[in-house]
């Protein structure tokens, strides 16, 4: 079976990359290719919002016989360069779908070449005419860049009154499990930007603070250049806030509420008057998600083996609040400053009461009983930044220097109470984990722009992190009724960690191949120390980190592009803490600080192009991760199963990632998106794992008229393995209704998700002497309502194209 799967992998894998391949192949290569010739510049506009527009398409026509010459597209910055152009006459096309396509004639390039200067070009925007209502095209849900894909928030309309997870369920690469765990391409190891810089939290917790409706989009960057910090196994989510552009004051408020358990506001204030530009933004949200859950355990200890059976409700909560703002400067037309922070907090678990059967072979009947658990977490944070921005002559050629301090303290309480039949408390313990810690980081990026397509890129990077976890335990004393301090489990561990980086990006352009190779060297100094024992675990050590991106214009807004990076993930937090921490009465985990960071070796291949009315994208994938970490489970003592880290061998997937998105008619839009994969785990001690995983995600939208839209989305993952069992699949539908009135200052979503309540996890741990299953079914479906009310013409930026040939958009609908 596991050899049909691989074959038929490899067979998706074959035909997709093909097919790219034989689409690839141009009608005629353009003129002048390789020769010397003129160069002609440009920058294209929003003419009405006179702002750059990205990916704009110039084409260069003979006026002797109208044939295509050559072509070139906008870079960020609206600027463009058609280079090697032979002597003649011409003409020009600019356009870009949503706009009225601008000519410019009477081009002439003299022999000799030279410079020839088209200036700025202004696109108007268009609209069609159906049913007497103009319709504005409008951007995809996700942008296509040869680094990076981008995902657009406003176009998620079943997830709007939710998080940043809530968003990424419906992205390509990233999947999300039921109890919002998320993981790129596979992996859980990624790390987290927001607007391009680090956070204090954790990845999950990160997302999770961040409410739908502040978020402007979402990066996503698989395999990430030199420049980026390699921490992470999977690559980088960089979250990028809303800010407005325009003169003046303006702003957002979002409110939403649903059922169970949710609601909560988020806005946002802006005044940008004379160079100056203040941002406050703020956000309260209240999550919950109850739901029933089942175990079944089996362990064998010293030849004795228990099962244990529990099934309850349990509900998980979420609460976080959150203050941010920043003021910008523009003192001049090369220098311009930032200063920002945010001020946050959060707090969460989950509650069970959960009923007990506790069977042993050596006794004769089963002991049965209630366990009232609580597991809490709390953390207050605070980060603050100065950056700089320095650009010389000609555009690109920049300093950027930024100073960043975060702060955050956590505090975290376990409780497990054991009642027996007649109500009376015959066990418990209770556990806390507390401390404060602290980072920073001082950064140096130069870029310049030293051709017309060369660019040189290097930096610096300094990260410090220091923080100290005390943990301490207490038992439930029948006697007298008082839980009683067991100082023998009490630590103290103080974590210091500082990293020093540099690196050099160069790349080029040579006709339609584009090349970038960098590399980044760190050296990485860290200590942990217990202090009870004054036990030291020290790293003192270099690592280079290469990485490489290729790309081939095609013509025809086909591209075909290659990179490989190599990344890290290094171990952190109670991974490395020396000693047992009791989760409940039958689970306890122990850190282990001598395991060793995952190093990984990722490769891409991708192509996208337009395929009638949809624009398509395929990336081939192969990632290897050495040092593979995951938890290990094994029996603690009768009933009690003991979860630690290992580095439990090798790591392989190999997958295609495939999308397709467009308008399938003039009102109707649709994304559909699958990710498959085959991984491969090679442990050290057992037996190797392997299966075939994949993923999907359909999403159709429908513009009913000038007000309205009804979007519909259905996700589906598969059953993904790990070195000592799997995860089941699951799946759901969910639907939305977006109205916008008032000309467009207020939006309502109604929206529901887990239509069907069919979004269930069940995981399964198979393991020497043990056996467990583990299923949690979420109360569904959840119901909500958001208003969104923008004031003084608060938008979004419209800034270009994305790959598959829609804009960005101020609104959906213009009367």
């Amino acid at each position: 079976m596991k050899q049909l799967r691989r074959a038929s992998l490899a067979l998706l894998v074959f035909l997709t990359t093909a097919t790219g391949f034989v689409m690839a192949q141009p009608a005629h290569r353009s003129a002048g290719m390789g020769e010397r010739g003129g160069v002609l510049s440009g920058l294209v506009v929003d003419g009405d919002l006179d702002q750059p527009i990205q990916y704009a398409t110039i084409i260069l026509f003979a006026n002797q016989d109208s044939s295509k010459v050559t072509g070139a597209t906008t870079g960020e910055d609206g600027q463009f360069l058609l280079t090697s152009v032979p002597p003649g006459d011409y003409y020009a096309k600019v356009s870009f779908l949503g706009y009225e396509s601008v000519y410019r004639q009477d081009i002439q390039v003299q022999p000799g070449g030279g410079r020839i200067p088209m200036g700025e070009i202004a696109l108007r925007q268009a609209s069609l005419d159906l049913d007497e209502v103009n319709y504005v095209i409008e951007r995809s849900p996700v942008e296509f860049h040869i680094d990076k894909k981008v995902v657009h928030v406003d176009k998620q309309a079943t997830s709007a009154s939710g998080t940043a997870v809530d968003i990424l369920e419906n992205v390509p690469s990233v999947s999300v499990d039921i109890e919002g765990n998320v993981s790129l391409r596979g992996s859980g190891n990624f790390t987290v930007l927001i607007d391009g810089r680090p956070t204090v939290l954790d990845a999950n917790d990160a997302l999770q603070q961040v409410p739908a409706g502040s978020i402007e989009n979402i990066e996503i960057i698989t395999n990430p250049s030199a420049k980026y910090d390699p921490e992470g196994t999977a690559g980088i989510l960089n979250i990028v806030l809303k800010k407005d552009r325009r003169e003046g004051t303006s702003g957002m408020v979002n409110v939403d509420g649903g059922v169970p358990g949710r609601y909560g506001v988020d806005g946002l204030l802006q005044q940008k008057y004379d160079g100056l530009t203040f941002t406050f933004g703020g956000d309260y949200n209240v999550r919950g998600m109850p739901g029933t859950r089942d175990t079944y355990t089996r362990s064998t200890f010293d030849d004795v083996t228990t099962i244990t059976e529990a099934d309850g409700n349990m509900e998980r909560r979420h609460d976080s609040w959150g203050v941010r703002g920043s003021v910008d400067w523009e003192a001049n037309k090369k220098d311009w400053f930032s200063l920002g922070g945010r001020l946050g907090g959060h707090s969460g678990g989950h509650e069970s009461d959960t009923r007990y059967t506790v069977s042993v072979d050596t006794l004769p009947t089963p002991n049965r009983y209630t366990s009232l658990s609580d597991r809490s977490r709390s953390e207050v944070y605070g980060t603050t930044y100065l950056e700089y921005r320095h650009t010389y002559s000609g555009p690109g050629h920049e300093l950027v220097a930024r100073i960043q301090g975060s702060w955050e303290d956590d505090d975290e309480e376990t409780s497990d109470e054991l009642i027996d039949p007649s109500d009376t408390q015959f066990s418990g313990r209770k556990s806390y984990e507390r401390g404060p810690s602290s980072e920073y980081e001082a950064r140096l990026d130069y870029t310049w722009p030293f051709s017309e397509d060369g660019k040189f890129e290097s930096g610096y990077d300094f990260e410090m992190d220091l923080s100290k976890e005390e943990t301490g335990l207490s038992e439930f004393d029948v006697a007298t009724s008082q839980y009683v301090d067991q100082n023998a489990y009490d630590r103290s561990v103080n974590y210091d960690r500082s990293i020093h980086a540099v690196y050099a990006i160069y790349g080029n352009k040579w006709g339609p191949f584009g090349a970038q190779g960098g590399v980044r060297g760190e050296y990485t100094d860290r200590m942990i120390e217990l202090e009870e024992t004054n036990q030291q675990f020290t790293i003192d050590r270099v690592d280079f980190f290469p990485s490489m991106h290729m790309s081939w214009d095609w013509g025809n807004e086909f591209q075909t592009m290659g990179s490989y990076s190599r990344r890290i993930d290094r171990p952190r937090g109670w991974f490395l803490e020396p000693f047992e921490t009791w989760m409940d009465a039958y689970n306890v985990r122990r850190g282990n600080p001598d395991i060793e960071p995952e190093y990984i070796d990722s490769y891409e291949l991708g192509y996208q192009t337009p395929l009638g009315p949809f624009h398509h994208s395929t990336e081939v994938y192969y990632r290897v991760t050495n040092n593979l970490v995951e938890y290990r489970h094994s029996v603690y003592s009768p009933g009690v199963t003991l979860r630690s880290p290992e580095n439990v061998g090798t790591g392989q997937a190999l997958g295609t990632e495939v999308m397709f998105t467009g308008d399938v008619l003039p009102r109707v839009n649709v994304n559909l998106m699958g990710n498959f994969y085959n991984n491969r785990i090679e442990v050290n001690q057992g037996q190797d794992n392997e299966d075939f995983s994949w993923s999907s995600r359909l999403s159709v939208t429908w513009k009913v008229n000038k007000r309205y839209r009804l979007q519909a989305n259905g996700i589906y993952n598969s059953p993904v393995v790990s070195s000592q069992g799997e995860r089941e699949e699951f799946y759901m539908i969910n639907g939305a209704v977006q109205g916008s009135f008032f000309n467009e200052t207020l939006t309502a979503i109604l929206q529901v998700r887990d239509i069907f309540d069919t979004a269930n996890y069940t995981r399964i741990t198979d393991g020497e002497n043990l056996y467990s299953r583990m299923a949690f079914d979420r109360q569904g479906p959840f119901v909500g309502m958001t208003l969104r009310y923008n004031f003084n013409h608060y938008r979004e930026k419209r800034n270009g194209r994305n790959g598959n040939g829609s804009e960005i958009d101020q609104g959906d609908f213009i009367d």
